[in-house]
């Protein structure tokens, strides 16, 4: 099961729909989306906030391990920076993912 598959998995079982998750965590339904279609993975705050609404520790050493392999760099006015894959939190209703 990869991360996607593993984070609609605990979302479903807390009976939480995409929007509701989005919500708990600070992100927009467009982040849940591609989380779950396995497009991006949540940068270190944004998985903890979500190990922590979806109360599961092996979750959050998933993502962070996944974080780890695959952090990019990206050049910024003080050298290169860390890119954080998070998506912008405007505008919880955005986006065209809808929750089964």
């Amino acid at each position: 099961m990869n991360r996607g598959e593993q984070i609609r998995r605990l979302r479903r079982t807390k009976d939480l729909t995409q929007v509701e998750l989005a919500m708990l965590v600070g992100v927009s339904v467009t982040a849940v989306c591609e989380w779950e279609r396995g497009a991006y993975s949540p940068c270190p705050r944004n998985a903890e906030r979500l190990s922590y609404v979806l109360e599961s520790d092996d979750l959050l050493t998933s993502l962070l391990e996944g974080h780890k392999k695959t952090r990019r760099l990206r050049t910024g006015r003080r050298g290169l920076t860390p890119l954080c894959l998070d998506l912008p939190t405007r505008g919880i209703m955005s986006g065209t993912c809808r929750s089964i």
